[in-house]
């Protein structure tokens, strides 16, 4: 049946489950409104979630220069040449 779904077969397992546990069927597992109300209380007891700060990688090495520390020759200096 996944296959024809064009799913893993996993996938539908999961669904199938969710589907019991939200029916009352199963007692070993969340239901999906179960897991929403624990997800709130998690987000309102710790608070927004920092976004991560991306590893620096050890062979990288410094920034880029930007345009503002590039020191550019004055236009004086190209017109006195002939």
């Amino acid at each position: 049946m996944a296959e024809e779904l064009g799913v893993h077969h996993e996938a539908l397992r999961g669904w199938i489950r969710q589907a019991e546990a939200d029916a009352g069927e199963r007692g070993d597992l969340l239901t999906t409104e179960e897991k929403e109300e624990l997800a709130r209380l998690r987000r309102e007891a710790h608070g927004p979630v920092p976004l991560p700060t991306p590893p620096l990688s050890a062979t990288a090495g410094p920034p880029a220069p930007t345009a503002t520390d590039v020191a550019l020759p004055s236009t004086r200096s190209l017109t006195n040449h002939r």
